[in-house]
């Protein structure tokens, strides 16, 4: 309220102005439409901003290469006093076989990391796993905030809730299994129920600059001969040392008063490209967080 009572028409004409000069932006058109209309459509839209879209940074994804990196670093904002948690566990390209693997993995894990870190441990009142796809490669992602708990204590958390999820596949019996193979084949052959959910699908492929239409089927068609062995060696490869390839953006609250951990966990020389990796985790991040169907609270 403060802040606003400050805020001058002046002061926000400029902001509006600023705003406008670096504005980035993609346009999917979806519904009754031809191709001449959507151009069309899509030139009106496009030409009432300066920027052409020639001009939109290109977004990379930094190979990890069987290494960790953690970034810490201090809220912008003073007066904050929430922390923030990314962990994004490479996965890297995909064979055809393992594509099957990354959706049993997110189905099997997406209620149970909600349940262990948002309702169990209290981390904090935003919890969320997923798996995103940045050009060709992919990464399971978790994102935790919240005011208890310091970025380095969550961390802990999900690792250890990495480790017990995987003594919980240990113990999968044959019956678990093929539940959990015939709940992601129905899940792999759902349909989009509205526009809104098709371009939601639309969007994550063609934001990749390597869009694959046909990922899904090849999943439907390779977990007929999936294995429970297979999802093991699979889990250890993306998420158990020494072979785990994470990147782990802690981002301290401004308005605590303890210190970032001073024990040395990054590669300063590789501080540049990580931050360009970010910018395409956050945008991936914001479309998530709105379609997550109620798991992100």
């Amino acid at each position: 309220e403060r802040p606003l009572r400050s805020l001058y028409f002046r002061v926000f004409s400029a902001i509006c102005s600023q705003f406008g000069r670096t504005l980035y932006f993609k346009v999917l058109i979806v519904g009754n439409v031809d191709k001449s209309e959507a151009k069309t459509l899509a030139a009106g839209l496009t030409s009432k901003f300066r920027a052409p879209l020639e001009s939109s940074p290109a977004p990379r994804m930094l190979d990890l290469s069987s290494r960790s990196l953690v970034l810490r670093t201090k809220s912008p904002n003073e007066h904050d006093i929430n922390h923030l948690l990314l962990n994004m566990y490479q996965i890297g390209g995909l064979t055809e076989n393992e594509e099957s693997y990354v959706y049993l993995l997110r189905q099997s894990m997406h209620d149970a990391a909600f349940e262990t870190l948002r309702t169990q441990k209290q981390l904090g009142y935003a919890v969320f796993f997923d798996v995103i796809q940045v050009d060709s490669i992919f990464a399971f992602i978790f994102l935790v905030q919240g005011s208890r708990f310091n970025p380095h204590m969550m961390d802990k958390e999900v690792e250890s809730f990495l480790t017990s999820f995987h003594e919980k596949l240990s113990e999968m019996t044959a019956y678990d299994f093929a539940e959990l193979k015939s709940n992601t084949r129905k899940v792999l052959s759902e349909r989009p129920k509205n526009l809104k959910t098709m371009a939601k699908e639309y969007w994550e492929k063609l934001g990749t600059r390597y869009p694959d239409f046909g990922k899904k089927r090849r999943a439907f068609v390779g977990l007929q001969s999936a294995t429970k062995e297979a999802l093991l060696n699979f889990y250890r490869r993306v998420f158990k040392k020494p072979d785990v390839r994470k990147l782990s953006l802690q981002v301290f609250s401004s308005a605590s008063k303890e210190k970032l951990p001073t024990e040395v966990l990054s590669h300063s020389e590789t501080f540049s490209e990580a931050k360009a990796t970010l910018v395409k985790s956050f945008e991936a991040l914001d479309a998530m967080k709105t379609e997550s169907n109620g798991i992100y609270t």
